[in-house]
């Protein structure tokens, strides 16, 4: 999973982060749950393919989604 915490065209060094997470479940979770830090531009790459910031959003919403709070 890799995502920016710059809105700047040109990213300030140390702008990018990067995270691993042995399922898909728990970057999506992550991604979705977590506010400790502002998020511009965020992605997920798996062996199946990349998703992006509003594909995330549409897993997490999913109601086969595993371990959703609330459901």
């Amino acid at each position: 999973m890799f995502w920016c915490s710059s809105a700047k065209r040109q990213m300030p060094k140390g702008s990018m982060r990067f995270q691993t997470f042995p399922t898909l479940a728990e970057a999506v979770r992550f991604l979705v749950t977590d506010t400790t830090e502002t998020r511009f531009q965020y992605a997920i790459d798996t062996d199946q393919g990349r998703y992006e910031k509003d594909e995330i959003a549409a897993l997490y919403e999913r109601p086969d989604f595993p371990d959703r709070p609330g459901v």
